[in-house]
Protein backbone atom coordinates (compact mmCIF):
# COMPACT_ATOMS: atom_id res chain seq x y z
CA UNK A 1 0.00 0.00 0.00
CA UNK A 2 1.05 3.40 -1.21
CA UNK A 3 1.43 6.33 1.04
CA UNK A 4 -0.38 9.55 -0.27
CA UNK A 5 2.06 12.65 -0.04
CA UNK A 6 1.65 14.69 3.41
CA UNK A 7 0.83 17.96 2.45
CA UNK A 8 0.36 20.95 4.64
CA UNK A 9 -3.40 20.77 3.27
CA UNK A 10 -4.02 17.32 4.92
CA UNK A 11 -1.97 18.46 8.10
CA UNK A 12 -4.61 20.94 8.61
CA UNK A 13 -7.91 18.56 7.85
CA UNK A 14 -5.96 15.92 9.93
CA UNK A 15 -5.22 18.49 12.86
CA UNK A 16 -9.45 20.19 12.54
CA UNK A 17 -10.80 17.06 14.11
CA UNK A 18 -9.26 17.60 17.20
CA UNK A 19 -11.20 20.99 17.05
CA UNK A 20 -14.46 19.61 16.20
CA UNK A 21 -13.99 17.08 18.78
CA UNK A 22 -12.62 19.14 21.65
CA UNK A 23 -15.45 21.48 21.55
CA UNK A 24 -18.00 19.25 23.01
CA UNK A 25 -15.35 17.33 25.26
CA UNK A 26 -14.77 21.00 26.54
CA UNK A 27 -18.33 21.38 27.54
CA UNK A 28 -18.49 18.20 28.91
CA UNK A 29 -15.40 18.56 31.16
CA UNK A 30 -16.12 21.85 32.29
CA UNK A 31 -20.09 21.82 33.14
CA UNK A 32 -20.85 19.01 33.66
CA UNK A 33 -20.79 18.94 37.55
CA UNK A 34 -22.54 21.68 37.86
CA UNK A 35 -24.72 21.34 35.29
CA UNK A 36 -26.82 18.19 37.36
CA UNK A 37 -25.98 19.70 40.79
CA UNK A 38 -26.98 23.14 40.50
CA UNK A 39 -29.46 22.89 37.76
CA UNK A 40 -30.91 19.51 36.88
CA UNK A 41 -31.25 19.70 40.53
CA UNK A 42 -29.32 16.27 41.82
CA UNK A 43 -27.68 15.67 45.24
CA UNK A 44 -23.66 16.02 44.70
CA UNK A 45 -23.28 12.49 46.04
CA UNK A 46 -25.75 10.72 43.09
CA UNK A 47 -24.22 13.25 40.79
CA UNK A 48 -20.85 11.11 41.90
CA UNK A 49 -22.14 7.81 41.39
CA UNK A 50 -24.26 8.56 38.09
CA UNK A 51 -20.77 9.60 36.84
CA UNK A 52 -18.88 6.41 38.34
CA UNK A 53 -21.30 3.86 36.66
CA UNK A 54 -20.78 5.82 32.76
CA UNK A 55 -17.26 6.36 33.23
CA UNK A 56 -16.96 2.65 34.14
CA UNK A 57 -19.14 2.16 31.12
CA UNK A 58 -16.66 4.44 29.32
CA UNK A 59 -13.44 2.64 30.64
CA UNK A 60 -14.19 -0.99 30.20
CA UNK A 61 -15.24 0.23 26.05
CA UNK A 62 -11.76 2.03 26.37
CA UNK A 63 -10.33 -1.36 26.61
CA UNK A 64 -11.78 -2.83 23.73
CA UNK A 65 -11.95 -0.09 21.32
CA UNK A 66 -8.46 -1.56 19.73
CA UNK A 67 -9.39 -4.86 19.14
CA UNK A 68 -12.86 -4.02 17.83
CA UNK A 69 -11.19 -1.72 15.20
CA UNK A 70 -8.45 -4.36 14.08
CA UNK A 71 -11.25 -7.18 13.86
CA UNK A 72 -14.38 -5.80 12.76
CA UNK A 73 -14.51 -5.39 9.17
CA UNK A 74 -16.33 -2.24 7.72
CA UNK A 75 -16.98 -1.09 3.95
CA UNK A 76 -15.47 2.24 3.89
CA UNK A 77 -12.15 1.38 5.33
CA UNK A 78 -10.01 -0.22 8.06
CA UNK A 79 -10.19 3.20 10.39
CA UNK A 80 -12.41 5.41 7.99
CA UNK A 81 -15.84 3.64 8.66
CA UNK A 82 -15.63 4.30 12.62
CA UNK A 83 -15.11 8.31 11.89
CA UNK A 84 -17.85 8.19 9.28
CA UNK A 85 -20.51 5.81 11.38
CA UNK A 86 -19.86 6.35 15.19
CA UNK A 87 -20.11 10.33 14.80
CA UNK A 88 -24.08 10.30 14.88
CA UNK A 89 -23.52 8.47 18.46
CA UNK A 90 -21.26 10.48 19.78
CA UNK A 91 -23.67 13.66 18.89
CA UNK A 92 -26.67 12.13 20.50
CA UNK A 93 -24.62 11.31 23.73
CA UNK A 94 -23.82 14.95 23.98
CA UNK A 95 -27.03 15.98 23.70
CA UNK A 96 -28.68 13.50 26.26
CA UNK A 97 -25.73 14.59 29.03
CA UNK A 98 -27.34 17.91 29.07
CA UNK A 99 -30.90 17.03 28.75
CA UNK A 100 -33.37 19.86 29.99
CA UNK A 101 -35.30 17.61 32.63
CA UNK A 102 -37.34 19.48 35.22
CA UNK A 103 -38.01 19.94 38.64
CA UNK A 104 -40.63 17.16 38.28
CA UNK A 105 -38.73 14.86 36.21
CA UNK A 106 -38.11 11.99 38.60
CA UNK A 107 -34.77 11.61 40.28
CA UNK A 108 -34.19 7.78 38.56
CA UNK A 109 -35.21 9.18 34.69
CA UNK A 110 -32.27 11.88 35.04
CA UNK A 111 -29.46 9.68 36.03
CA UNK A 112 -30.63 7.12 33.46
CA UNK A 113 -30.75 9.53 30.78
CA UNK A 114 -26.59 10.88 32.26
CA UNK A 115 -25.68 7.56 32.23
CA UNK A 116 -26.71 6.85 28.47
CA UNK A 117 -25.82 9.95 27.49
CA UNK A 118 -22.32 10.26 28.94
CA UNK A 119 -22.23 6.22 27.70
CA UNK A 120 -22.86 6.85 24.11
CA UNK A 121 -20.95 10.13 23.81
CA UNK A 122 -17.58 9.05 25.39
CA UNK A 123 -17.37 5.57 23.73
CA UNK A 124 -18.15 7.10 21.01
CA UNK A 125 -15.17 9.45 21.10
CA UNK A 126 -13.36 6.21 21.85
CA UNK A 127 -14.36 4.80 18.73
CA UNK A 128 -13.63 8.08 17.00
CA UNK A 129 -10.58 8.96 18.35
CA UNK A 130 -8.58 5.42 18.24
CA UNK A 131 -9.43 5.26 14.11
CA UNK A 132 -7.93 8.54 13.98
CA UNK A 133 -4.82 8.55 16.22
CA UNK A 134 -3.44 5.38 13.72
CA UNK A 135 -4.47 7.24 10.85
CA UNK A 136 -1.66 9.66 11.82
CA UNK A 137 1.31 7.14 10.69
CA UNK A 138 -0.52 5.96 7.87
CA UNK A 139 -0.65 9.39 7.03
CA UNK A 140 3.21 10.64 7.48
CA UNK A 141 4.57 6.98 7.02
CA UNK A 142 8.23 6.82 9.10
CA UNK A 143 8.28 10.25 9.04
CA UNK A 144 8.67 11.44 12.59
CA UNK A 145 8.89 15.18 11.46
CA UNK A 146 5.44 14.21 9.59
CA UNK A 147 3.84 13.16 12.81
CA UNK A 148 4.95 15.75 15.06
CA UNK A 149 3.27 17.89 12.69
CA UNK A 150 0.07 16.15 13.04
CA UNK A 151 -0.19 16.48 16.35
CA UNK A 152 0.95 19.70 16.53
CA UNK A 153 -1.20 21.21 14.32
CA UNK A 154 -4.00 19.16 16.21
CA UNK A 155 -3.08 20.87 19.44
CA UNK A 156 -3.08 24.42 17.72
CA UNK A 157 -6.92 23.57 16.96
CA UNK A 158 -7.20 22.15 20.11
CA UNK A 159 -6.27 25.05 21.92
CA UNK A 160 -8.45 27.02 19.54
CA UNK A 161 -11.40 24.73 20.85
CA UNK A 162 -11.13 25.39 24.05
CA UNK A 163 -11.08 29.53 23.16
CA UNK A 164 -14.29 29.20 21.54
CA UNK A 165 -15.74 26.90 24.65
CA UNK A 166 -14.01 29.45 27.07
CA UNK A 167 -15.49 32.63 25.07
CA UNK A 168 -18.71 31.00 24.76
CA UNK A 169 -20.35 28.80 26.76
CA UNK A 170 -21.17 30.96 30.18
CA UNK A 171 -22.65 34.14 28.19
CA UNK A 172 -24.32 32.06 25.67
CA UNK A 173 -25.97 29.78 28.24
CA UNK A 174 -26.55 32.93 30.66
CA UNK A 175 -28.11 35.12 27.46
CA UNK A 176 -30.72 32.16 26.52
CA UNK A 177 -31.87 31.94 29.97
CA UNK A 178 -33.83 34.52 29.08
CA UNK A 179 -35.50 32.71 26.04
CA UNK A 180 -35.36 29.23 27.63
CA UNK A 181 -34.84 27.30 30.92
CA UNK A 182 -31.43 27.00 31.85
CA UNK A 183 -30.99 23.57 31.10
CA UNK A 184 -32.59 24.00 27.73
CA UNK A 185 -29.80 26.46 27.28
CA UNK A 186 -27.10 23.89 28.08
CA UNK A 187 -28.28 21.44 25.62
CA UNK A 188 -28.97 24.05 22.75
CA UNK A 189 -24.98 24.65 23.55
CA UNK A 190 -24.21 20.98 23.21
CA UNK A 191 -26.38 20.93 20.16
CA UNK A 192 -24.37 23.67 18.71
CA UNK A 193 -20.81 22.56 19.58
CA UNK A 194 -21.38 19.16 18.55
CA UNK A 195 -22.37 20.04 14.66
CA UNK A 196 -18.95 20.83 13.41
CA UNK A 197 -18.04 16.85 14.36
CA UNK A 198 -19.58 15.93 10.98
CA UNK A 199 -17.58 18.18 9.17
CA UNK A 200 -13.87 16.98 11.03
CA UNK A 201 -14.63 13.77 10.80
CA UNK A 202 -15.73 13.82 6.79
CA UNK A 203 -12.80 15.59 6.00
CA UNK A 204 -10.30 13.05 8.11
CA UNK A 205 -12.14 10.58 5.82
CA UNK A 206 -11.43 12.55 2.26
CA UNK A 207 -7.80 12.72 2.99
CA UNK A 208 -7.13 9.00 4.23
CA UNK A 209 -8.84 6.56 1.59
CA UNK A 210 -5.03 6.12 0.04
CA UNK A 211 -3.90 5.18 3.13
CA UNK A 212 -7.00 3.42 4.26
CA UNK A 213 -8.89 2.12 0.93
CA UNK A 214 -12.14 0.87 1.29
CA UNK A 215 -13.62 -2.58 0.53
CA UNK A 216 -10.35 -4.31 1.76
CA UNK A 217 -10.73 -7.21 3.78
CA UNK A 218 -7.73 -7.15 6.46
CA UNK A 219 -5.68 -9.90 7.99
CA UNK A 220 -6.75 -10.67 11.13
CA UNK A 221 -3.42 -12.95 11.30
CA UNK A 222 -1.58 -10.33 13.65
CA UNK A 223 -4.10 -8.29 15.24
CA UNK A 224 -4.42 -7.99 19.49
CA UNK A 225 -7.17 -9.04 21.35
CA UNK A 226 -7.80 -7.63 24.95
CA UNK A 227 -5.56 -10.38 26.69
CA UNK A 228 -2.74 -9.44 23.96
CA UNK A 229 -3.70 -5.77 24.69
CA UNK A 230 -3.72 -6.54 28.84
CA UNK A 231 -0.13 -8.48 28.39
CA UNK A 232 1.84 -6.04 25.52
CA UNK A 233 1.10 -3.58 28.70
CA UNK A 234 2.25 -5.85 31.34
CA UNK A 235 5.63 -6.69 28.62
CA UNK A 236 6.13 -3.34 27.27
CA UNK A 237 7.47 -0.81 30.51
CA UNK A 238 6.94 2.30 28.31
CA UNK A 239 3.02 1.93 27.61
CA UNK A 240 2.74 0.63 31.50
CA UNK A 241 4.17 3.84 32.67
CA UNK A 242 2.75 6.20 30.53
CA UNK A 243 -0.73 4.87 31.30
CA UNK A 244 0.06 5.12 34.82
CA UNK A 245 1.73 8.80 34.47
CA UNK A 246 -0.55 10.15 31.73
CA UNK A 247 -3.12 8.49 33.87
CA UNK A 248 -2.30 10.49 37.03
CA UNK A 249 -2.34 13.35 35.19
CA UNK A 250 -5.36 13.60 33.87
CA UNK A 251 -6.34 12.40 37.34
CA UNK A 252 -5.28 15.63 38.33
CA UNK A 253 -6.94 17.70 35.97
CA UNK A 254 -10.16 16.58 35.78
CA UNK A 255 -9.86 17.01 39.38
CA UNK A 256 -9.70 20.96 39.12
CA UNK A 257 -11.43 21.33 36.05
CA UNK A 258 -14.20 19.32 37.04
CA UNK A 259 -14.99 21.27 40.41
CA UNK A 260 -13.35 24.84 38.57
CA UNK A 261 -16.80 26.25 37.35
CA UNK A 262 -18.04 26.03 41.78
CA UNK A 263 -14.29 28.59 42.24
CA UNK A 264 -16.04 30.70 40.09
CA UNK A 265 -19.65 31.05 41.11
CA UNK A 266 -18.95 30.17 44.84
CA UNK A 267 -15.73 31.46 45.61
CA UNK A 268 -15.06 34.52 43.48
CA UNK A 269 -18.93 35.27 43.73
CA UNK A 270 -18.91 36.43 39.69
CA UNK A 271 -19.69 33.20 37.20
CA UNK A 272 -19.79 35.16 34.12
CA UNK A 273 -15.90 35.78 34.97
CA UNK A 274 -14.93 32.48 34.62
CA UNK A 275 -15.25 33.07 30.98
CA UNK A 276 -13.68 36.09 31.12
CA UNK A 277 -10.72 34.18 32.48
CA UNK A 278 -10.93 31.30 30.69
CA UNK A 279 -10.71 33.19 27.16
CA UNK A 280 -7.48 34.88 28.60
CA UNK A 281 -5.62 31.56 29.68
CA UNK A 282 -7.40 30.22 26.19
CA UNK A 283 -5.84 33.11 24.24
CA UNK A 284 -2.52 32.49 25.46
CA UNK A 285 -2.41 29.25 25.11
CA UNK A 286 -3.50 29.63 21.64
CA UNK A 287 -0.28 32.19 20.74
CA UNK A 288 1.80 29.42 22.88
CA UNK A 289 0.47 26.82 20.94
CA UNK A 290 2.47 28.76 17.65
CA UNK A 291 5.77 28.39 19.40
CA UNK A 292 6.02 26.52 22.45
CA UNK A 293 6.00 23.35 20.83
CA UNK A 294 9.63 24.34 19.78
CA UNK A 295 10.50 24.10 23.10
CA UNK A 296 9.19 20.74 23.58
CA UNK A 297 11.09 19.76 20.17
CA UNK A 298 14.33 20.76 21.49
CA UNK A 299 13.65 19.01 24.90
CA UNK A 300 12.68 15.68 22.95
CA UNK A 301 9.59 13.52 24.27
CA UNK A 302 10.89 12.48 27.41
CA UNK A 303 12.46 15.63 29.17
CA UNK A 304 9.75 17.21 27.64
CA UNK A 305 7.43 15.37 30.09
CA UNK A 306 9.66 15.26 32.97
CA UNK A 307 9.89 18.94 33.18
CA UNK A 308 6.46 20.05 31.86
CA UNK A 309 4.97 18.35 34.44
CA UNK A 310 7.11 18.49 37.35
CA UNK A 311 6.45 22.64 36.74
CA UNK A 312 2.92 22.26 36.21
CA UNK A 313 2.66 20.48 39.93
CA UNK A 314 4.76 23.02 41.56
CA UNK A 315 2.39 25.96 40.20
CA UNK A 316 -0.93 23.76 40.50
CA UNK A 317 0.12 23.43 44.31
CA UNK A 318 1.10 27.21 44.62
CA UNK A 319 -2.59 27.96 43.53
CA UNK A 320 -4.17 27.71 46.84
CA UNK A 321 -2.65 31.22 47.88
CA UNK A 322 -5.20 32.74 45.01
CA UNK A 323 -8.06 32.44 46.98
CA UNK A 324 -10.67 34.76 45.29
CA UNK A 325 -8.24 36.56 43.77
CA UNK A 326 -8.93 35.83 40.33
CA UNK A 327 -6.41 37.87 38.03
CA UNK A 328 -3.59 36.14 40.28
CA UNK A 329 -5.51 33.26 39.41
CA UNK A 330 -5.86 33.58 35.95
CA UNK A 331 -2.06 34.56 35.84
CA UNK A 332 -1.20 31.11 37.49
CA UNK A 333 -3.07 29.25 35.09
CA UNK A 334 -1.41 30.78 31.96
CA UNK A 335 2.02 30.35 33.18
CA UNK A 336 0.81 26.24 34.49
CA UNK A 337 -0.45 26.26 30.82
CA UNK A 338 2.93 27.11 29.30
CA UNK A 339 4.72 24.31 30.72
CA UNK A 340 2.03 21.94 29.10
CA UNK A 341 3.73 22.69 25.90
CA UNK A 342 7.11 20.77 27.53
CA UNK A 343 5.45 17.58 26.39
CA UNK A 344 1.52 18.20 24.85
CA UNK A 345 2.28 18.89 21.56
CA UNK A 346 3.65 15.18 21.17
CA UNK A 347 0.16 13.76 22.02
CA UNK A 348 -0.59 10.44 20.81
CA UNK A 349 3.28 9.72 19.51
CA UNK A 350 4.43 8.73 22.97
CA UNK A 351 2.13 5.69 22.65
CA UNK A 352 2.75 5.18 18.75
CA UNK A 353 6.76 4.86 19.81
CA UNK A 354 5.96 2.26 22.22
CA UNK A 355 4.23 0.40 19.52
CA UNK A 356 6.97 0.79 16.90
CA UNK A 357 9.25 -0.54 19.98
CA UNK A 358 6.89 -3.39 20.54
CA UNK A 359 6.44 -4.36 16.79
CA UNK A 360 10.56 -4.05 16.19
CA UNK A 361 11.44 -6.36 19.14
CA UNK A 362 8.62 -8.57 18.83
CA UNK A 363 6.78 -8.50 15.22
CA UNK A 364 3.78 -7.80 17.11
CA UNK A 365 2.07 -4.78 15.18
CA UNK A 366 0.54 -3.27 18.36
CA UNK A 367 0.67 0.59 16.86
CA UNK A 368 -3.32 0.92 16.19
CA UNK A 369 -3.79 -0.48 19.41
CA UNK A 370 -1.21 1.51 21.05
CA UNK A 371 -2.99 4.30 19.65
CA UNK A 372 -6.43 3.63 20.91
CA UNK A 373 -4.69 2.86 24.29
CA UNK A 374 -3.77 6.48 24.31
CA UNK A 375 -7.22 7.57 25.27
CA UNK A 376 -6.93 5.15 28.53
CA UNK A 377 -5.20 7.72 30.54
CA UNK A 378 -7.91 10.33 29.59
CA UNK A 379 -10.46 7.78 30.67
CA UNK A 380 -9.07 7.05 34.21
CA UNK A 381 -8.89 11.05 34.44
CA UNK A 382 -12.45 11.28 34.31
CA UNK A 383 -13.06 8.01 36.37
CA UNK A 384 -11.14 8.40 39.61
CA UNK A 385 -10.60 12.24 38.75
CA UNK A 386 -14.28 13.39 38.44
CA UNK A 387 -15.27 11.01 41.40
CA UNK A 388 -12.80 12.62 44.05
CA UNK A 389 -13.94 15.62 42.88
CA UNK A 390 -17.41 15.38 43.05
CA UNK A 391 -17.59 12.89 46.14
CA UNK A 392 -14.81 15.55 47.63
CA UNK A 393 -17.51 18.55 47.18
CA UNK A 394 -19.99 16.73 49.09
CA UNK A 395 -17.53 15.19 51.79
CA UNK A 396 -17.11 19.22 52.47
CA UNK A 397 -21.15 19.29 52.57
CA UNK A 398 -21.54 21.24 49.70
CA UNK A 399 -25.14 22.26 48.25
CA UNK A 400 -26.23 24.45 46.09
CA UNK A 401 -26.84 28.03 46.65
CA UNK A 402 -24.52 28.00 50.12
CA UNK A 403 -22.17 30.67 51.11
CA UNK A 404 -18.08 29.44 51.32
CA UNK A 405 -16.59 30.62 54.25
CA UNK A 406 -12.69 30.86 55.34
CA UNK A 407 -13.03 27.71 56.35
CA UNK A 408 -14.94 25.81 53.53
CA UNK A 409 -12.97 27.82 51.02
CA UNK A 410 -9.60 26.73 52.10
CA UNK A 411 -10.47 23.07 52.18
CA UNK A 412 -12.27 23.85 48.84
CA UNK A 413 -8.75 25.10 47.44
CA UNK A 414 -6.85 22.10 49.03
CA UNK A 415 -9.24 19.95 47.22
CA UNK A 416 -8.65 21.52 43.30
CA UNK A 417 -4.95 22.88 43.77
CA UNK A 418 -3.02 20.86 46.26
CA UNK A 419 -4.08 17.45 45.79
CA UNK A 420 -3.62 17.59 42.12
CA UNK A 421 -0.50 19.19 42.47
CA UNK A 422 0.71 16.89 44.10
CA UNK A 423 -0.34 13.85 41.70
CA UNK A 424 1.29 15.55 39.04
CA UNK A 425 4.81 16.29 40.75
CA UNK A 426 5.07 12.29 41.94
CA UNK A 427 3.95 11.55 38.40
CA UNK A 428 6.70 13.33 36.69
CA UNK A 429 9.18 11.50 39.33
CA UNK A 430 7.61 8.39 38.05
CA UNK A 431 8.25 8.85 34.33
CA UNK A 432 11.72 10.51 35.18
CA UNK A 433 12.99 7.38 36.84
CA UNK A 434 10.55 4.90 34.58
CA UNK A 435 10.70 5.69 31.21
CA UNK A 436 14.39 5.77 28.85
CA UNK A 437 13.25 5.20 25.29
CA UNK A 438 14.57 8.22 23.32
CA UNK A 439 13.57 9.92 20.29
CA UNK A 440 16.42 8.74 18.25
CA UNK A 441 15.61 4.85 19.35
CA UNK A 442 12.07 5.67 18.11
CA UNK A 443 12.94 7.17 14.83
CA UNK A 444 14.92 3.84 14.14
CA UNK A 445 12.05 1.88 15.45
CA UNK A 446 9.75 3.60 13.32
CA UNK A 447 12.27 3.33 10.33
CA UNK A 448 12.86 -0.42 10.29
CA UNK A 449 9.14 -1.13 10.45
CA UNK A 450 8.03 0.91 7.87
CA UNK A 451 10.84 -0.45 5.37
CA UNK A 452 10.15 -3.82 6.50
CA UNK A 453 6.54 -3.51 5.68
CA UNK A 454 7.33 -1.61 2.05
CA UNK A 455 9.85 -5.00 1.49
CA UNK A 456 6.67 -7.02 2.35
CA UNK A 457 4.71 -5.36 -0.02
CA UNK A 458 7.24 -5.73 -2.56
CA UNK A 459 8.44 -2.56 -2.71
CA UNK A 460 11.53 -0.37 -2.07
CA UNK A 461 12.57 -0.54 1.24
CA UNK A 462 12.62 3.30 1.52
CA UNK A 463 11.15 5.96 3.39
CA UNK A 464 8.61 7.77 1.16
CA UNK A 465 9.60 11.95 0.50
CA UNK A 466 7.26 14.39 2.17
CA UNK A 467 5.95 16.98 -0.30
CA UNK A 468 6.15 20.19 2.08
CA UNK A 469 8.35 21.28 4.62
CA UNK A 470 6.44 19.89 8.27
CA UNK A 471 8.63 21.34 11.19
Amino acid sequence: MEKSRLTQGKITMYGFLLFTTSLPAMLQMMYINIFMTDYAMIPPAVVGTTLLIARIIDFIFGFLTGPMIEKIHLPWGKYRSWLLLIRWIAMVGIILEFFPSGQNTPLALKVLIAIIGYSFYNVGMSLITGPYYALGPLLAGDDMNGRMALSARGLLFMNASMLVVSAITVPFVTGMQQLVSPTMAYMLCAVIYCIPLVIGCQLVNNISREVDPGGVKHDAQNTVGVKDMVAAIAQNKYLLILIIVQGMTNIASNIGSGIGSYYWMYVVGNFLLMSLSSTIGMVASLAFSTFAPKIGLKLGKRRGMILGLLLMGIVMCVKIVCREHWVMMTIFNIIGGFFGFFYSPFGANYFIDAGEAHLYKTGKDLRSVAAALYGIPIKLGFLFGGAIGTYGLAALGYQPGMVFDTAMTTKFLILMHVIPGVIIIVAALIFAFGYDLTDEKAAEYAKANYERMIAAQGGPATAPAVEEKTE
